[in-house]
Protein backbone atom coordinates (compact mmCIF):
# COMPACT_ATOMS: atom_id res chain seq x y z
CA UNK A 1 0.00 0.00 0.00
CA UNK A 2 1.36 3.45 -0.97
CA UNK A 3 1.30 6.14 1.73
CA UNK A 4 -0.07 9.32 0.13
CA UNK A 5 2.25 12.32 0.13
CA UNK A 6 1.50 15.43 -1.94
CA UNK A 7 4.17 17.51 -3.68
CA UNK A 8 4.64 19.40 -0.41
CA UNK A 9 5.29 16.05 1.36
CA UNK A 10 2.11 16.36 3.45
CA UNK A 11 -0.13 13.42 4.33
CA UNK A 12 -3.82 13.10 3.48
CA UNK A 13 -4.75 14.32 6.98
CA UNK A 14 -2.48 17.36 6.99
CA UNK A 15 -3.26 18.41 3.41
CA UNK A 16 -6.75 17.13 2.50
CA UNK A 17 -7.14 19.42 -0.54
CA UNK A 18 -4.24 17.71 -2.31
CA UNK A 19 -5.57 14.31 -1.30
CA UNK A 20 -8.98 15.08 -2.81
CA UNK A 21 -7.27 16.20 -6.03
CA UNK A 22 -5.33 12.92 -6.03
CA UNK A 23 -8.57 10.93 -5.63
CA UNK A 24 -10.11 12.85 -8.52
CA UNK A 25 -7.12 12.02 -10.72
CA UNK A 26 -5.66 15.53 -10.85
CA UNK A 27 -2.46 14.54 -8.99
CA UNK A 28 -0.33 11.57 -9.99
CA UNK A 29 1.35 10.22 -6.86
CA UNK A 30 3.80 8.24 -9.01
CA UNK A 31 5.45 11.50 -10.11
CA UNK A 32 6.86 11.95 -6.61
CA UNK A 33 10.49 10.84 -6.27
CA UNK A 34 11.08 7.39 -4.79
CA UNK A 35 13.33 7.93 -1.79
CA UNK A 36 15.18 4.94 -0.32
CA UNK A 37 16.82 4.96 3.12
CA UNK A 38 19.42 2.21 3.36
CA UNK A 39 22.38 0.81 5.29
CA UNK A 40 24.78 -2.08 4.66
CA UNK A 41 27.04 -4.18 6.87
CA UNK A 42 30.21 -5.75 5.49
CA UNK A 43 32.76 -8.30 6.59
CA UNK A 44 36.35 -7.33 7.33
CA UNK A 45 39.32 -8.28 5.19
CA UNK A 46 41.29 -11.32 6.32
CA UNK A 47 45.04 -10.74 6.18
CA UNK A 48 48.45 -11.62 7.57
CA UNK A 49 49.95 -8.71 9.53
CA UNK A 50 53.43 -8.13 10.97
CA UNK A 51 52.66 -5.22 13.26
CA UNK A 52 51.85 -5.74 16.92
CA UNK A 53 49.89 -2.48 16.74
CA UNK A 54 47.56 -2.96 13.78
CA UNK A 55 45.75 0.40 13.78
CA UNK A 56 46.28 1.82 10.29
CA UNK A 57 48.67 -1.02 9.54
CA UNK A 58 50.38 -1.02 6.15
CA UNK A 59 49.07 -4.23 4.60
CA UNK A 60 50.23 -5.25 1.13
CA UNK A 61 47.89 -6.96 -1.32
CA UNK A 62 49.95 -10.16 -1.07
CA UNK A 63 49.13 -10.28 2.66
CA UNK A 64 45.36 -10.36 2.06
CA UNK A 65 43.84 -13.80 2.52
CA UNK A 66 40.32 -12.96 1.39
CA UNK A 67 38.35 -9.90 0.31
CA UNK A 68 35.56 -8.24 2.25
CA UNK A 69 31.97 -8.95 1.20
CA UNK A 70 28.47 -7.79 2.09
CA UNK A 71 26.94 -9.44 5.16
CA UNK A 72 23.49 -7.85 5.11
CA UNK A 73 21.55 -4.76 4.16
CA UNK A 74 18.39 -3.03 5.35
CA UNK A 75 16.26 -0.43 3.61
CA UNK A 76 12.91 1.33 3.69
CA UNK A 77 11.09 3.67 1.39
CA UNK A 78 10.73 7.09 2.99
CA UNK A 79 7.53 7.27 5.12
CA UNK A 80 6.84 3.54 4.67
CA UNK A 81 6.33 1.41 7.79
CA UNK A 82 8.07 -1.62 6.28
CA UNK A 83 11.80 -2.19 6.74
CA UNK A 84 13.18 -4.59 4.12
CA UNK A 85 16.29 -6.61 4.90
CA UNK A 86 18.41 -9.38 3.42
CA UNK A 87 21.27 -11.30 5.04
CA UNK A 88 23.57 -14.11 4.06
CA UNK A 89 22.78 -17.65 5.05
CA UNK A 90 25.33 -19.48 7.18
CA UNK A 91 26.54 -21.35 4.11
CA UNK A 92 26.83 -18.16 2.03
CA UNK A 93 28.80 -16.47 4.81
CA UNK A 94 31.25 -19.35 5.07
CA UNK A 95 31.64 -19.36 1.27
CA UNK A 96 31.89 -15.54 1.25
CA UNK A 97 29.17 -15.48 -1.42
CA UNK A 98 27.07 -12.31 -1.26
CA UNK A 99 25.71 -12.50 -4.83
CA UNK A 100 22.10 -13.17 -3.81
CA UNK A 101 21.74 -10.25 -1.40
CA UNK A 102 23.75 -7.91 -3.63
CA UNK A 103 21.28 -8.56 -6.46
CA UNK A 104 18.28 -7.79 -4.25
CA UNK A 105 19.88 -4.52 -3.08
CA UNK A 106 20.63 -3.62 -6.70
CA UNK A 107 16.93 -3.93 -7.56
CA UNK A 108 15.95 -1.45 -4.85
CA UNK A 109 18.64 1.05 -5.78
CA UNK A 110 17.63 0.71 -9.43
CA UNK A 111 14.08 1.80 -8.49
CA UNK A 112 15.18 4.76 -6.36
CA UNK A 113 15.36 8.39 -7.49
CA UNK A 114 17.06 9.46 -4.25
CA UNK A 115 18.92 7.38 -1.66
CA UNK A 116 19.67 8.41 1.92
CA UNK A 117 22.59 6.94 3.85
CA UNK A 118 24.81 8.06 6.72
CA UNK A 119 28.37 8.27 5.43
CA UNK A 120 26.81 6.88 2.27
CA UNK A 121 28.99 8.69 -0.26
CA UNK A 122 32.18 7.37 1.32
CA UNK A 123 30.99 3.94 2.43
CA UNK A 124 27.57 2.45 1.62
CA UNK A 125 27.19 3.61 -1.99
CA UNK A 126 30.82 2.94 -2.97
CA UNK A 127 30.90 -0.42 -1.20
CA UNK A 128 27.65 -1.45 -2.91
CA UNK A 129 29.04 -0.36 -6.28
CA UNK A 130 32.17 -2.44 -5.69
CA UNK A 131 30.13 -5.54 -4.98
CA UNK A 132 27.95 -4.92 -8.06
CA UNK A 133 31.06 -4.88 -10.25
CA UNK A 134 32.62 -7.88 -8.53
CA UNK A 135 29.38 -9.82 -9.05
CA UNK A 136 29.42 -8.85 -12.76
CA UNK A 137 26.36 -6.62 -12.50
CA UNK A 138 25.76 -3.34 -14.35
CA UNK A 139 25.35 -0.14 -12.33
CA UNK A 140 21.79 0.61 -11.19
CA UNK A 141 19.87 3.48 -12.75
CA UNK A 142 21.27 6.90 -11.72
CA UNK A 143 20.04 8.31 -8.42
CA UNK A 144 20.83 11.28 -6.18
CA UNK A 145 22.60 10.60 -2.86
CA UNK A 146 21.77 12.42 0.37
CA UNK A 147 24.54 11.74 2.88
CA UNK A 148 23.29 12.77 6.32
CA UNK A 149 26.83 12.73 7.72
CA UNK A 150 27.96 15.33 5.18
CA UNK A 151 24.81 17.39 5.61
CA UNK A 152 25.20 17.39 9.40
CA UNK A 153 28.77 18.64 9.01
CA UNK A 154 27.76 21.25 6.44
CA UNK A 155 24.75 22.84 8.14
CA UNK A 156 25.32 22.22 11.85
CA UNK A 157 28.02 22.15 14.53
CA UNK A 158 27.18 19.12 16.64
CA UNK A 159 29.81 17.80 19.03
CA UNK A 160 29.71 14.52 17.10
CA UNK A 161 28.12 13.63 13.77
CA UNK A 162 28.03 9.89 14.41
CA UNK A 163 24.62 8.35 13.78
CA UNK A 164 24.20 7.24 17.40
CA UNK A 165 25.14 10.65 18.79
CA UNK A 166 22.87 12.52 16.37
CA UNK A 167 20.04 10.21 17.39
CA UNK A 168 20.57 11.07 21.05
CA UNK A 169 20.96 14.82 20.45
CA UNK A 170 17.76 14.99 18.40
CA UNK A 171 15.67 12.64 20.55
CA UNK A 172 15.37 10.10 17.73
CA UNK A 173 16.70 7.07 19.60
CA UNK A 174 19.94 5.11 19.68
CA UNK A 175 21.71 2.35 17.78
CA UNK A 176 21.35 -1.28 18.91
CA UNK A 177 24.33 -2.46 20.96
CA UNK A 178 26.37 -5.05 19.05
CA UNK A 179 28.99 -6.08 21.58
CA UNK A 180 31.75 -5.18 19.14
CA UNK A 181 33.69 -7.17 16.55
CA UNK A 182 32.68 -10.48 18.14
CA UNK A 183 29.26 -10.18 16.47
CA UNK A 184 30.79 -9.88 12.98
CA UNK A 185 33.04 -12.87 13.69
CA UNK A 186 30.07 -14.97 14.88
CA UNK A 187 28.03 -14.06 11.81
CA UNK A 188 30.83 -15.08 9.46
CA UNK A 189 30.94 -18.41 11.33
CA UNK A 190 27.21 -18.92 10.67
CA UNK A 191 25.87 -18.32 14.20
CA UNK A 192 22.07 -17.89 13.81
CA UNK A 193 21.57 -15.90 17.02
CA UNK A 194 24.34 -13.55 15.99
CA UNK A 195 22.65 -13.10 12.60
CA UNK A 196 19.37 -12.18 14.30
CA UNK A 197 21.17 -9.51 16.29
CA UNK A 198 23.02 -8.23 13.22
CA UNK A 199 19.80 -7.84 11.22
CA UNK A 200 18.12 -6.11 14.17
CA UNK A 201 21.10 -3.75 14.39
CA UNK A 202 21.01 -2.96 10.67
CA UNK A 203 17.22 -2.46 10.57
CA UNK A 204 17.35 -0.16 13.57
CA UNK A 205 20.03 1.95 11.87
CA UNK A 206 17.69 2.54 8.93
CA UNK A 207 14.76 3.55 11.15
CA UNK A 208 17.03 5.83 13.18
CA UNK A 209 18.51 7.33 10.01
CA UNK A 210 15.08 8.20 8.62
CA UNK A 211 14.12 9.97 11.87
CA UNK A 212 17.37 11.96 11.90
CA UNK A 213 16.99 12.88 8.23
CA UNK A 214 13.46 14.20 8.80
CA UNK A 215 14.63 16.23 11.80
CA UNK A 216 17.46 17.84 9.84
CA UNK A 217 15.78 18.13 6.44
CA UNK A 218 14.30 21.66 6.84
CA UNK A 219 17.85 23.06 6.72
CA UNK A 220 18.79 21.29 3.48
CA UNK A 221 18.16 23.92 0.84
CA UNK A 222 19.10 21.61 -2.02
CA UNK A 223 16.86 18.82 -0.73
CA UNK A 224 13.90 21.14 -0.36
CA UNK A 225 14.48 22.21 -3.96
CA UNK A 226 14.22 18.59 -5.10
CA UNK A 227 10.84 18.17 -3.47
CA UNK A 228 9.49 21.45 -4.79
CA UNK A 229 10.17 20.60 -8.45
Amino acid sequence: MITFRCSHRHSALSHPKCYLKFLSGNIDIQKLPKVLVFDIETSPLKAFVWQKSVWKANIGSEQILSEWFMLCWSAKWLFSDEVISERLTGKEAKNEDDSRIVKSLWKLLDEADIVIAHNGKSFDVRKANARFVMNRMPPPSPYKVIDTLLEARKYFFFTSNKLNDLGKYLGCGEKVETGGFKLWKQCMAGDLKAWERMVRYCKNDVVLLEKIYLKLRPCYSQILHLFQQ
